[in-house]
C-alpha cells in the first residue's frame, strides 16, 4: 500500500509446527503479489529460517521466494531450513551475530551496536536480503516484469548447487545477479520497450536497452 516493490522479511514462526499458517498473514501476502506494484504484484522475499528443519512461515508460503544461506565457498550451512518450499540460496555467515557479513545499521544508537554498520551478521536473515537486492536490480532494468515473472527469471538463472532442477537443500540453487539481469535486460528487448534519452542527448532521442 505504501509503494514498496520488493518486500525483504528476515522473520520467522520459528516455534510453530510445519506446516502453520496464519489467515491474516496470508491475506497480506496474497495481497501484495496481486495488488502491488499497480497490480504487476510486489516480490516478496523471506528468510527460509535458521532450524535446520523444515522451512518455516512464511517462508513455506507458495507465494514467496523461500531463500536459505550457504558459506562463502558454497557449502549449505546446517542451520539453513530447508524442503520442498525452498526457492533459492544466498550467501550469509554464521548465526548469533558471529557471521562475516558487513551490513548497515540502524543510525547511531537506534541499533543494535553505537555505530551505524553492523560488522557480524548472518543466518537466512542476512542470505534473504540479497535474493531481494537481486530482485530490485531486474525490476530496475524491466520495471514491467510481474512478480511471477521476476520469480522465474531469479529461479531459472540460479547458479544449481545440488541435483539439477529443483531440491530441497539449495531450491533451484544459489541466486546469480549477472544472469537475472542479462535475463531481464533480454526480456525487455524482446518485448520492444523504448526508454526515453538522457537531457544530454538530442531532444526525443530515444533507445533500446542493449
Amino acid at each position: 500500500d505504501n509503494g514498496a516493490d520488493v518486500l525483504s522479511n528476515s522473520w520467522s514462526f520459528s516455534n510453530v509446527p510445519c506446516g502453520f499458517t496464519d489467515i491474516v498473514i496470508e491475506n497480506a501476502i496474497q495481497n501484495a503479489v496481486t495488488s502491488g506494484r499497480n497490480n504487476n504484484g510486489a516480490v516478496v522475499v523471506f528468510s527460509a529460517g535458521n532450524s535446520g528443519g523444515c522451512v518455516e512461515y512464511p517462508a513455506s508460503n507458495e507465494n514467496v521466494i523461500s531463500v536459505g544461506a550457504v558459506d562463502n565457498r558454497g557449502n549449505l550451512f546446517t542451520y539453513s531450513s530447508r524442503g520442498p518450499e525452498l526457492d533459492l540460496v544466498a550467501p550469509s555467515g554464521e548465526t548469533n551475530y558471529l557471521g562475516n557479513i558487513r551490513t548497515t545499521d540502524r543510525m547511531n544508537g537506534a541499533g543494535r551496536l553505537p555505530g551505524n554498520y553492523e560488522p557480524s551478521f548472518g543466518g537466512t536473515s542476512a542470505s534473504c536480503p540479497v535474493v531481494a537486492g537481486v530482485a530490485a536490480l531486474v525490476l530496475s532494468v524491466n520495471p514491467n516484469l510481474t512478480q511471477q515473472e521476476v520469480r522465474n527469471i531469479l529461479t531459472s538463472t540460479a547458479t544449481e548447487m545440488g541435483v539439477n532442477g529443483l531440491d530441497n537443500n539449495f531450491g533451484f540453487g544459489r541466486v546469480n545477479a549477472f544472469a537475472a539481469v542479462q535475463s531481464a535486460l533480454n526480456s525487455n528487448i524482446s518485448q520492444s520497450h523504448f526508454i526515453e534519452g538522457p537531457s544530454q542527448l538530442t531532444p526525443g532521442y530515444r533507445a533500446f536497452y542493449s
